[in-house]
């Protein structure tokens, strides 16, 4: 069985057609944790590649230079935040981290 310790998702395009609103994201994010995987990033709305891009960059830095993953998570939100093309919510704000935060 393939085992996924971590899993990123874009689910923003799923949830539109699916009544009660957002019952699709909330399947596959329990889906997602069933098969298996520590944590689950996913996105509630569609999000600019460029942005997304620089985000999980800054991330992934972040997460390799031993922060936990919700610590990390947040210094790449700010990271946005604080630029001048990606300052707005609508780019970093996008995301859920569940699972192991750790």
């Amino acid at each position: 069985m393939l085992r996924f310790r971590n899993f990123l998702c874009n689910l923003a395009n799923q949830a539109d057609s699916v009544t009660p609103k957002g019952s699709v994201w909330l399947s596959l994010r329990r889906a997602f944790r069933i098969a298996g995987p520590q944590t689950v990033l996913a996105s509630h709305w569609k999000v600019n590649d460029k942005a997304t891009s620089q985000l999980m960059t800054e991330f992934m830095r972040h997460w390799r230079a031993g922060e936990p993953r919700a610590q990390a998570w947040r210094g790449a939100q700010l990271s946005l935040l604080h630029s001048k093309e990606f300052s707005s919510p609508y780019f970093w704000a996008a995301f859920t981290l569940t699972g192991q935060w750790r």
